[in-house]
């Protein structure tokens, strides 16, 4: 479905990059992907316009009879603190963006070590399987803004029977039942999501501060991978930082 798709325009793209190749190499299929993480996580089409959509079909065109390897754009590669900065909307862009690289890690409820219905969780028009890790009404409690209450990387696949049972319970009171169920399965299930130890730990102490950081840089460099990116370089791209 488009809905699941950061940018609906991403769509009329990839229309036209499989109309002029329609059998890609595998490297090609490589630049395809890049292309799409590339310009999901930085927001081009956001801006798209008329003069974006000759620029882009040219390249797409030289791309497609092989006169160039990438499909040559110019993007702006982000921080790590927009997975902190943004807050989780149906209509947010990175909100699609993070659903799409968690599935792409095939998430384990954490509560009950099940995997989760990703078919189910990727019908954007129900958000029913995303919730907080740190729970909401446990940091209003603690008169956090709800900016960061909302913040992307305090979000997780989760049923929403385990939700019910965690409640308005501070971290460090509902994880300590996790790493008893999970037992030596525990970092499988974290990475699963996307948590990685060390922002596990701060949230043991429920240190809000410190896990959203962490996991915003770990949720960064999943997506940056993906993106081809990880090593610093542009390889599906002109990139330049902001």
């Amino acid at each position: 479905s488009a809905e699941v798709l950061p940018y609906k325009n991403q769509i009329t793209v990839l229309a036209e990059i499989f109309r002029c190749l329609p059998s890609p190499t595998g490297e090609q299929y490589q630049a395809i992907t890049h292309w799409f993480w590339q310009t999901a996580v930085s927001g081009y089409f956001g801006g798209w316009n008329t003069g974006s959509m000759a620029s882009d079909q040219a390249a797409v065109q030289d791309f497609g009879a092989g006169k160039t390897k990438l499909i040559e754009i110019a993007l702006a590669k982000p921080n790590a603190d927009i997975w902190e900065s943004r807050t989780f909307r149906l209509n947010n862009a990175h909100a699609k963006l993070l659903a799409i690289v968690l599935a792409h890690h095939q998430p384990i409820d954490l509560l009950t070590g099940q995997s989760i219905d990703i078919s189910k969780a990727l019908a954007w028009i129900n958000s029913k399987e995303f919730h907080h890790f740190f729970p909401r009404k446990y940091l209003e409690k603690k008169e956090e803004r709800q900016q960061r209450i909302n913040s992307l990387a305090n979000f997780i696949m989760l049923s929403s029977a385990s939700n019910k049972t965690i409640s308005d319970s501070s971290p460090s009171e509902y994880l300590p039942s996790i790493v008893t169920a999970a037992g030596d399965k525990l970092d499988g299930w974290l990475a699963s999501n996307l948590i990685p130890r060390d922002a596990f730990d701060a949230a043991l102490k429920d240190d809000f501060n410190n896990f959203l950081r962490i996991r915003a840089e770990y949720i960064h460099a999943a997506v940056m991978s993906k993106a081809g990116w990880s090593d610093g370089s542009a390889t599906g791209s002109i990139a330049t930082s902001l």
